[in-house]
Protein backbone atom coordinates (compact mmCIF):
# COMPACT_ATOMS: atom_id res chain seq x y z
CA UNK A 1 0.00 0.00 0.00
CA UNK A 2 1.30 3.59 -1.19
CA UNK A 3 -0.13 6.85 -0.14
CA UNK A 4 -0.15 8.67 -3.89
CA UNK A 5 -3.36 10.71 -3.70
CA UNK A 6 -2.43 14.54 -2.99
CA UNK A 7 -3.61 16.13 0.60
CA UNK A 8 -2.03 17.87 3.41
CA UNK A 9 -2.08 15.25 6.13
CA UNK A 10 1.03 14.00 7.39
CA UNK A 11 2.12 10.92 6.23
CA UNK A 12 2.12 9.49 10.04
CA UNK A 13 -1.48 10.56 10.72
CA UNK A 14 -2.13 8.58 7.34
CA UNK A 15 -0.52 5.32 8.75
CA UNK A 16 -2.13 5.59 12.10
CA UNK A 17 -5.47 6.12 10.38
CA UNK A 18 -4.63 2.80 8.46
CA UNK A 19 -3.81 0.72 11.26
CA UNK A 20 -6.54 2.24 13.54
CA UNK A 21 -8.69 0.89 10.83
CA UNK A 22 -7.45 -2.57 11.15
CA UNK A 23 -8.17 -2.75 14.72
CA UNK A 24 -11.60 -1.09 14.38
CA UNK A 25 -12.22 -4.16 11.76
CA UNK A 26 -10.63 -7.26 13.32
CA UNK A 27 -7.79 -7.54 11.18
CA UNK A 28 -5.60 -7.08 14.55
CA UNK A 29 -7.19 -8.95 17.12
CA UNK A 30 -6.86 -7.59 20.75
CA UNK A 31 -3.88 -9.47 22.49
CA UNK A 32 -2.22 -10.12 18.96
CA UNK A 33 0.91 -8.72 17.63
CA UNK A 34 0.52 -6.58 14.89
CA UNK A 35 3.42 -6.16 12.60
CA UNK A 36 6.61 -5.30 12.93
CA UNK A 37 7.63 -0.94 12.33
CA UNK A 38 10.12 -2.57 9.15
CA UNK A 39 7.29 -4.59 8.11
CA UNK A 40 5.08 -1.30 7.83
CA UNK A 41 7.71 0.41 6.43
CA UNK A 42 7.95 -2.17 3.56
CA UNK A 43 3.96 -2.16 2.94
CA UNK A 44 3.62 1.36 3.26
CA UNK A 45 6.95 2.53 1.04
CA UNK A 46 7.49 5.00 3.56
CA UNK A 47 10.55 5.62 6.51
CA UNK A 48 11.04 3.56 9.74
CA UNK A 49 10.86 6.63 11.53
CA UNK A 50 7.45 7.83 10.14
CA UNK A 51 5.65 4.44 11.14
CA UNK A 52 6.97 4.72 14.98
CA UNK A 53 5.57 7.96 14.64
CA UNK A 54 2.30 6.69 13.90
CA UNK A 55 2.39 3.38 16.49
CA UNK A 56 3.62 5.82 19.22
CA UNK A 57 0.52 8.09 18.92
CA UNK A 58 -1.22 4.76 19.07
CA UNK A 59 0.72 3.84 22.28
CA UNK A 60 -0.10 7.09 23.67
CA UNK A 61 -4.30 6.38 22.99
CA UNK A 62 -4.01 3.18 24.79
CA UNK A 63 -4.90 0.98 21.22
CA UNK A 64 -1.59 -0.62 21.49
CA UNK A 65 0.71 -1.92 23.78
CA UNK A 66 4.58 -1.63 23.38
CA UNK A 67 7.15 -4.42 25.25
CA UNK A 68 10.35 -3.95 24.50
CA UNK A 69 12.08 -7.57 22.78
CA UNK A 70 8.27 -8.75 22.49
CA UNK A 71 6.63 -6.48 19.90
CA UNK A 72 3.49 -4.24 19.61
CA UNK A 73 -0.19 -5.44 20.57
CA UNK A 74 -3.77 -4.48 20.35
CA UNK A 75 -4.44 -3.70 23.99
CA UNK A 76 -7.80 -5.58 25.15
CA UNK A 77 -9.03 -1.96 25.67
CA UNK A 78 -12.30 -1.28 23.90
CA UNK A 79 -12.60 1.63 21.23
CA UNK A 80 -15.31 4.06 23.27
CA UNK A 81 -18.17 5.13 20.98
CA UNK A 82 -20.32 7.56 22.40
CA UNK A 83 -23.91 7.68 20.97
CA UNK A 84 -26.42 10.59 21.43
CA UNK A 85 -30.07 9.48 20.54
CA UNK A 86 -33.27 10.02 21.95
CA UNK A 87 -34.59 7.07 21.63
CA UNK A 88 -34.70 6.09 25.77
CA UNK A 89 -36.18 8.40 25.89
CA UNK A 90 -39.49 6.22 27.07
CA UNK A 91 -39.30 2.35 28.36
CA UNK A 92 -39.94 0.78 25.14
CA UNK A 93 -37.39 2.55 23.10
CA UNK A 94 -34.96 2.49 26.00
CA UNK A 95 -35.48 -1.25 25.60
CA UNK A 96 -35.08 -1.51 21.80
CA UNK A 97 -32.03 0.87 22.12
CA UNK A 98 -30.05 -1.28 24.99
CA UNK A 99 -30.79 -4.03 22.67
CA UNK A 100 -29.19 -2.45 19.92
CA UNK A 101 -26.30 -1.79 21.73
CA UNK A 102 -25.40 -5.31 22.95
CA UNK A 103 -26.11 -6.71 19.65
CA UNK A 104 -23.55 -4.13 18.05
CA UNK A 105 -20.64 -4.75 20.64
CA UNK A 106 -21.48 -8.28 20.26
CA UNK A 107 -20.81 -7.80 16.49
CA UNK A 108 -17.71 -5.53 17.03
CA UNK A 109 -15.54 -6.90 19.63
CA UNK A 110 -13.29 -4.01 19.81
CA UNK A 111 -15.95 -1.78 19.77
CA UNK A 112 -17.84 -0.12 23.39
CA UNK A 113 -20.75 1.73 22.24
CA UNK A 114 -22.37 3.88 25.45
CA UNK A 115 -25.32 5.38 25.26
CA UNK A 116 -25.76 9.06 25.69
CA UNK A 117 -29.38 9.38 26.69
CA UNK A 118 -31.39 12.68 25.59
CA UNK A 119 -34.75 13.45 24.29
CA UNK A 120 -36.29 14.29 21.00
CA UNK A 121 -37.21 18.30 22.41
CA UNK A 122 -33.81 18.59 23.95
CA UNK A 123 -31.91 17.01 21.49
CA UNK A 124 -30.86 19.94 19.90
CA UNK A 125 -30.00 22.09 22.64
CA UNK A 126 -27.98 19.03 24.30
CA UNK A 127 -26.18 18.63 21.09
CA UNK A 128 -25.05 22.04 21.30
CA UNK A 129 -23.92 22.24 24.90
CA UNK A 130 -21.77 19.15 24.05
CA UNK A 131 -20.20 21.25 21.15
CA UNK A 132 -20.12 23.94 22.83
CA UNK A 133 -17.98 22.41 25.68
CA UNK A 134 -15.53 20.10 23.58
CA UNK A 135 -17.11 16.92 24.49
CA UNK A 136 -19.65 16.16 22.11
CA UNK A 137 -20.33 12.35 21.74
CA UNK A 138 -18.59 10.60 18.70
CA UNK A 139 -22.01 9.19 17.13
CA UNK A 140 -25.15 11.48 16.86
CA UNK A 141 -28.67 10.56 16.03
CA UNK A 142 -30.89 13.32 14.45
CA UNK A 143 -33.58 14.32 12.51
CA UNK A 144 -32.30 14.95 8.74
CA UNK A 145 -33.07 18.28 8.42
CA UNK A 146 -31.12 19.51 10.81
CA UNK A 147 -27.93 18.60 9.05
CA UNK A 148 -26.96 21.40 7.54
CA UNK A 149 -27.00 23.56 10.77
CA UNK A 150 -24.55 21.54 12.25
CA UNK A 151 -22.48 20.90 9.07
CA UNK A 152 -22.45 24.42 8.50
CA UNK A 153 -20.87 25.74 12.13
CA UNK A 154 -17.83 22.40 11.59
CA UNK A 155 -19.80 20.67 14.14
CA UNK A 156 -20.14 17.12 12.01
CA UNK A 157 -16.96 14.69 10.06
CA UNK A 158 -17.40 14.09 6.13
CA UNK A 159 -18.64 10.44 6.08
CA UNK A 160 -17.09 9.91 2.32
CA UNK A 161 -14.05 8.17 3.36
CA UNK A 162 -15.14 7.12 6.47
CA UNK A 163 -18.39 4.78 5.71
CA UNK A 164 -17.49 2.24 2.74
CA UNK A 165 -18.66 2.22 -0.82
CA UNK A 166 -20.96 -0.47 0.02
CA UNK A 167 -22.86 0.87 2.03
CA UNK A 168 -23.80 4.12 1.13
CA UNK A 169 -24.48 2.60 -2.51
CA UNK A 170 -27.03 0.01 -1.63
CA UNK A 171 -29.13 3.81 -0.38
CA UNK A 172 -31.50 5.52 -2.28
CA UNK A 173 -30.43 9.42 -3.24
CA UNK A 174 -33.99 11.13 -3.02
CA UNK A 175 -35.09 8.65 0.09
CA UNK A 176 -31.20 8.88 1.96
CA UNK A 177 -28.16 10.43 0.94
CA UNK A 178 -29.83 13.71 -0.25
CA UNK A 179 -30.82 14.85 2.68
CA UNK A 180 -27.34 14.64 4.45
CA UNK A 181 -24.97 15.75 1.07
CA UNK A 182 -24.08 19.53 1.89
CA UNK A 183 -21.68 20.78 -0.70
CA UNK A 184 -21.06 17.91 -2.32
CA UNK A 185 -19.80 15.79 1.15
CA UNK A 186 -22.06 13.57 3.06
CA UNK A 187 -22.69 14.63 6.63
CA UNK A 188 -25.65 12.65 7.61
CA UNK A 189 -26.85 9.17 6.46
CA UNK A 190 -30.15 7.59 7.76
CA UNK A 191 -30.33 5.37 10.17
CA UNK A 192 -33.83 4.00 8.67
CA UNK A 193 -36.50 5.83 6.53
CA UNK A 194 -39.24 7.13 7.37
CA UNK A 195 -42.09 8.48 4.82
CA UNK A 196 -45.07 9.82 6.53
CA UNK A 197 -48.28 8.29 6.17
CA UNK A 198 -51.45 8.34 7.97
CA UNK A 199 -51.90 5.65 11.31
CA UNK A 200 -55.76 4.99 11.75
CA UNK A 201 -57.27 3.36 14.31
CA UNK A 202 -59.38 0.27 13.27
CA UNK A 203 -62.10 0.77 16.33
CA UNK A 204 -63.23 3.90 15.03
CA UNK A 205 -62.96 2.67 11.06
CA UNK A 206 -64.97 -0.40 12.05
CA UNK A 207 -67.39 1.90 14.12
CA UNK A 208 -68.10 3.84 11.12
CA UNK A 209 -67.95 1.31 8.64
CA UNK A 210 -65.17 2.75 6.58
CA UNK A 211 -63.11 0.20 4.40
CA UNK A 212 -59.47 1.13 3.81
CA UNK A 213 -58.40 0.50 -0.35
CA UNK A 214 -55.41 -0.89 -1.36
CA UNK A 215 -55.32 2.79 -3.24
CA UNK A 216 -54.48 5.90 -2.24
CA UNK A 217 -57.70 8.32 -1.96
CA UNK A 218 -58.78 11.05 -3.36
CA UNK A 219 -58.67 14.54 -1.47
CA UNK A 220 -62.61 14.04 -1.48
CA UNK A 221 -62.73 10.40 -0.53
CA UNK A 222 -60.14 11.22 2.34
CA UNK A 223 -62.49 14.16 3.58
CA UNK A 224 -65.79 12.03 3.19
CA UNK A 225 -63.87 9.54 5.44
CA UNK A 226 -63.39 11.95 7.81
CA UNK A 227 -67.18 12.96 7.63
CA UNK A 228 -68.32 9.32 8.02
CA UNK A 229 -66.12 8.72 11.19
CA UNK A 230 -67.40 12.40 12.68
CA UNK A 231 -70.85 10.70 12.46
CA UNK A 232 -70.19 8.30 15.20
CA UNK A 233 -68.01 9.59 17.39
CA UNK A 234 -68.54 10.89 21.03
CA UNK A 235 -68.54 14.14 22.74
CA UNK A 236 -64.44 13.68 23.09
CA UNK A 237 -63.62 11.88 20.34
CA UNK A 238 -62.25 12.86 16.48
CA UNK A 239 -61.51 12.08 13.35
CA UNK A 240 -58.00 13.64 12.61
CA UNK A 241 -55.44 14.46 15.01
CA UNK A 242 -53.60 18.11 13.64
CA UNK A 243 -50.21 18.87 15.04
CA UNK A 244 -50.20 22.20 16.53
CA UNK A 245 -47.79 23.03 19.00
CA UNK A 246 -44.34 25.14 18.68
CA UNK A 247 -42.24 24.37 16.35
CA UNK A 248 -41.45 22.41 12.91
CA UNK A 249 -43.67 19.89 13.26
CA UNK A 250 -46.72 21.79 12.91
CA UNK A 251 -45.72 22.69 9.51
CA UNK A 252 -43.94 19.10 8.41
CA UNK A 253 -46.62 16.79 9.45
CA UNK A 254 -49.36 18.73 7.24
CA UNK A 255 -46.53 18.80 4.22
CA UNK A 256 -47.94 15.55 2.04
CA UNK A 257 -51.17 17.57 2.30
CA UNK A 258 -49.43 20.28 0.39
CA UNK A 259 -47.53 17.33 -1.96
CA UNK A 260 -50.62 16.25 -2.78
CA UNK A 261 -51.25 19.70 -4.78
CA UNK A 262 -47.39 19.55 -5.60
CA UNK A 263 -46.66 22.17 -3.22
CA UNK A 264 -44.11 22.35 -0.41
CA UNK A 265 -40.86 24.11 0.69
CA UNK A 266 -38.60 24.82 -1.85
CA UNK A 267 -39.62 22.40 -4.74
CA UNK A 268 -37.45 22.09 -6.94
CA UNK A 269 -37.30 24.35 -10.04
CA UNK A 270 -39.41 27.04 -8.40
CA UNK A 271 -39.02 30.56 -8.06
CA UNK A 272 -40.46 30.96 -4.51
CA UNK A 273 -39.86 29.41 -1.14
CA UNK A 274 -43.24 29.07 0.13
CA UNK A 275 -45.54 31.47 -1.96
CA UNK A 276 -46.96 29.75 -4.89
CA UNK A 277 -50.14 28.42 -6.69
CA UNK A 278 -49.70 25.09 -5.19
CA UNK A 279 -49.45 25.66 -1.92
CA UNK A 280 -52.27 28.49 -1.98
CA UNK A 281 -54.51 25.61 -3.62
CA UNK A 282 -53.33 23.14 -0.52
CA UNK A 283 -53.86 25.60 2.23
CA UNK A 284 -57.37 25.78 0.97
CA UNK A 285 -57.98 23.04 1.00
CA UNK A 286 -56.39 22.17 4.33
CA UNK A 287 -58.68 24.94 6.38
CA UNK A 288 -62.14 23.64 4.91
CA UNK A 289 -60.85 20.10 5.82
CA UNK A 290 -60.21 21.45 9.28
CA UNK A 291 -63.12 23.66 9.73
CA UNK A 292 -65.19 20.90 8.10
CA UNK A 293 -64.48 17.93 10.69
CA UNK A 294 -63.51 17.12 14.37
CA UNK A 295 -60.14 17.86 14.82
CA UNK A 296 -57.81 17.49 17.73
CA UNK A 297 -54.89 20.06 18.18
CA UNK A 298 -52.16 19.29 20.15
CA UNK A 299 -48.26 18.41 20.60
CA UNK A 300 -47.81 15.07 19.04
CA UNK A 301 -47.24 13.33 22.12
CA UNK A 302 -50.85 14.35 23.67
CA UNK A 303 -52.20 13.28 19.78
CA UNK A 304 -50.32 9.60 19.96
CA UNK A 305 -51.90 9.26 23.77
CA UNK A 306 -55.35 10.04 22.88
CA UNK A 307 -54.95 7.87 19.68
CA UNK A 308 -53.76 5.10 21.80
CA UNK A 309 -56.67 5.55 24.22
CA UNK A 310 -59.27 5.38 20.86
CA UNK A 311 -60.02 9.13 20.44
CA UNK A 312 -58.49 10.19 17.64
CA UNK A 313 -59.16 8.27 14.18
CA UNK A 314 -56.55 9.08 12.33
CA UNK A 315 -53.44 11.56 12.34
CA UNK A 316 -50.32 11.53 10.74
CA UNK A 317 -46.80 10.20 11.63
CA UNK A 318 -44.06 8.10 10.76
CA UNK A 319 -42.93 4.04 10.98
CA UNK A 320 -41.72 4.69 14.46
CA UNK A 321 -45.63 4.75 15.79
CA UNK A 322 -45.35 0.85 16.07
CA UNK A 323 -43.45 1.12 19.02
CA UNK A 324 -44.70 4.50 20.36
CA UNK A 325 -47.85 2.21 20.12
CA UNK A 326 -46.97 -0.72 22.13
CA UNK A 327 -45.49 1.72 24.84
CA UNK A 328 -48.94 3.69 25.15
CA UNK A 329 -51.91 0.63 24.35
CA UNK A 330 -49.82 -2.04 25.07
CA UNK A 331 -51.40 -3.81 21.74
CA UNK A 332 -51.13 -5.80 18.89
CA UNK A 333 -50.02 -2.82 15.94
CA UNK A 334 -51.20 -4.91 13.37
CA UNK A 335 -54.56 -6.03 15.13
CA UNK A 336 -55.76 -2.80 16.18
CA UNK A 337 -54.18 -0.25 13.75
CA UNK A 338 -53.69 0.51 9.90
CA UNK A 339 -51.15 2.10 8.02
CA UNK A 340 -53.09 4.13 5.51
CA UNK A 341 -51.29 6.09 2.32
CA UNK A 342 -51.87 9.74 2.21
CA UNK A 343 -54.80 10.62 0.08
CA UNK A 344 -53.40 12.52 -2.87
CA UNK A 345 -54.67 13.07 -6.19
CA UNK A 346 -54.39 11.38 -10.33
CA UNK A 347 -54.50 8.30 -8.10
CA UNK A 348 -50.67 8.82 -6.45
CA UNK A 349 -49.64 9.17 -2.77
CA UNK A 350 -47.09 11.74 -1.77
CA UNK A 351 -45.00 12.13 1.22
CA UNK A 352 -41.72 13.60 2.63
CA UNK A 353 -38.93 11.25 4.41
CA UNK A 354 -39.22 12.43 8.15
CA UNK A 355 -35.55 9.78 8.74
CA UNK A 356 -33.61 9.73 11.55
CA UNK A 357 -29.95 9.92 10.65
CA UNK A 358 -26.65 9.45 12.08
CA UNK A 359 -23.81 11.59 12.33
CA UNK A 360 -19.80 11.77 12.78
CA UNK A 361 -18.96 14.51 15.18
CA UNK A 362 -16.16 16.41 14.24
CA UNK A 363 -14.63 16.25 17.70
CA UNK A 364 -14.75 12.25 18.12
CA UNK A 365 -11.20 10.97 18.77
CA UNK A 366 -13.07 7.57 17.28
CA UNK A 367 -14.19 8.64 13.81
CA UNK A 368 -13.24 5.23 12.26
CA UNK A 369 -14.90 3.32 14.85
CA UNK A 370 -18.08 5.50 15.25
CA UNK A 371 -18.29 4.66 11.43
CA UNK A 372 -18.60 1.07 11.47
CA UNK A 373 -21.14 1.33 14.49
CA UNK A 374 -23.09 2.83 11.38
CA UNK A 375 -22.27 0.37 8.83
CA UNK A 376 -23.36 -2.65 11.25
CA UNK A 377 -26.69 -0.79 12.42
CA UNK A 378 -27.49 -0.53 8.59
CA UNK A 379 -25.85 -2.92 6.76
CA UNK A 380 -25.41 -5.91 9.31
CA UNK A 381 -28.40 -8.15 7.94
CA UNK A 382 -29.03 -9.38 12.10
CA UNK A 383 -28.58 -6.27 13.45
CA UNK A 384 -30.84 -4.24 11.10
CA UNK A 385 -33.30 -6.92 11.15
CA UNK A 386 -33.86 -6.74 15.28
CA UNK A 387 -33.57 -2.81 14.63
CA UNK A 388 -35.72 -2.48 11.96
CA UNK A 389 -38.16 -4.66 13.41
CA UNK A 390 -38.30 -3.64 16.60
CA UNK A 391 -38.53 0.39 15.45
CA UNK A 392 -41.10 0.00 12.40
CA UNK A 393 -39.22 2.39 10.38
CA UNK A 394 -37.43 0.79 6.88
CA UNK A 395 -34.30 -0.74 6.11
CA UNK A 396 -31.57 1.85 4.59
CA UNK A 397 -30.70 -0.74 2.32
CA UNK A 398 -32.92 -1.54 -0.85
CA UNK A 399 -32.02 -5.27 -0.23
CA UNK A 400 -32.98 -5.38 2.84
CA UNK A 401 -36.43 -3.94 2.38
CA UNK A 402 -37.93 -6.73 0.69
CA UNK A 403 -36.94 -9.44 2.98
CA UNK A 404 -39.41 -11.35 4.49
CA UNK A 405 -39.19 -9.85 7.87
CA UNK A 406 -40.47 -6.75 6.60
CA UNK A 407 -43.45 -8.12 4.38
CA UNK A 408 -46.15 -7.49 6.56
CA UNK A 409 -49.15 -5.32 6.05
CA UNK A 410 -47.68 -2.48 7.70
CA UNK A 411 -44.16 -2.55 6.17
CA UNK A 412 -45.86 -2.87 2.49
CA UNK A 413 -48.09 0.12 3.19
CA UNK A 414 -44.93 2.26 4.03
CA UNK A 415 -42.71 0.90 1.40
CA UNK A 416 -45.48 1.95 -0.99
CA UNK A 417 -46.02 5.10 0.57
CA UNK A 418 -41.71 5.56 0.03
CA UNK A 419 -42.35 5.28 -3.82
CA UNK A 420 -43.13 8.84 -3.82
CA UNK A 421 -41.19 10.53 -1.35
CA UNK A 422 -38.33 12.17 -0.76
CA UNK A 423 -36.29 13.85 2.17
CA UNK A 424 -37.00 17.66 2.31
CA UNK A 425 -34.48 20.29 0.85
CA UNK A 426 -33.18 21.50 3.78
CA UNK A 427 -29.28 22.35 2.61
CA UNK A 428 -29.87 25.79 3.58
CA UNK A 429 -28.22 26.47 6.93
CA UNK A 430 -30.91 28.72 7.40
CA UNK A 431 -33.77 26.28 7.12
CA UNK A 432 -34.35 25.81 10.74
CA UNK A 433 -35.48 29.40 10.89
CA UNK A 434 -37.36 28.86 7.78
CA UNK A 435 -38.79 26.37 9.43
CA UNK A 436 -40.25 28.80 12.77
CA UNK A 437 -41.93 31.26 9.65
CA UNK A 438 -43.38 28.38 7.89
CA UNK A 439 -45.00 27.13 11.39
CA UNK A 440 -46.68 30.52 11.71
CA UNK A 441 -48.18 30.94 8.38
CA UNK A 442 -49.74 27.12 9.50
CA UNK A 443 -51.06 29.55 12.50
CA UNK A 444 -52.11 32.07 11.22
CA UNK A 445 -54.26 31.02 8.46
CA UNK A 446 -55.76 27.10 9.83
CA UNK A 447 -56.37 29.35 13.33
CA UNK A 448 -56.68 33.16 12.86
CA UNK A 449 -58.41 33.05 9.67
CA UNK A 450 -55.71 34.94 7.83
CA UNK A 451 -56.01 35.46 4.13
CA UNK A 452 -54.00 32.65 2.56
CA UNK A 453 -52.73 34.76 -0.46
CA UNK A 454 -51.63 37.83 1.55
CA UNK A 455 -50.00 35.42 4.04
CA UNK A 456 -47.89 33.32 1.84
CA UNK A 457 -46.82 36.18 0.28
CA UNK A 458 -45.33 38.20 3.09
CA UNK A 459 -44.06 34.83 4.77
CA UNK A 460 -42.36 34.66 1.22
CA UNK A 461 -40.60 38.08 1.82
CA UNK A 462 -38.82 37.01 5.12
CA UNK A 463 -37.70 33.89 3.68
CA UNK A 464 -36.07 35.27 1.01
CA UNK A 465 -34.49 37.83 3.04
CA UNK A 466 -33.08 34.72 5.38
CA UNK A 467 -31.93 33.12 2.92
CA UNK A 468 -30.56 34.77 0.44
CA UNK A 469 -29.57 38.23 1.26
Amino acid sequence: MSFTKIDYTPLYLKVKDVITQRIVDGTYAPGKLIPSEADFAREFGLSISTVRQALSILVSEGALDKKQGKGTSVTNRKTPVRFLTWYPEFSEGKRIMYGLVELINANLPSIEVQIVPSTYVTLKKDLINYISNGNCPDLIQLPTFWTSYFSSMGAFEPLDELVSKENISARGYETDLAGGVIDKKIYSLAMGLCPMALVCNNSLLQKAAVKIPAHPLSMREFSLVCTQIDAVLGEKQYSYGLVASKDELDFLCIYPLLTAFGGGFDVKGGKNLLDTKENIKAFTWIREFVNSHKTFRSDIFTIRKLFAKGDIAIFPDGPWIKPQMAQHSMKHFESNYTILLNPGTSGISTSWQSNHSLAISSQSPHKKAAAKVIEVITGNNKISEYFYGETGVLPVNKHQRVAAPFNTAFGKTFRKQLEHSSVLNARNPMFEKAMLLCKNAVHRILFEKADITAELAEKEYYLKMIYYE
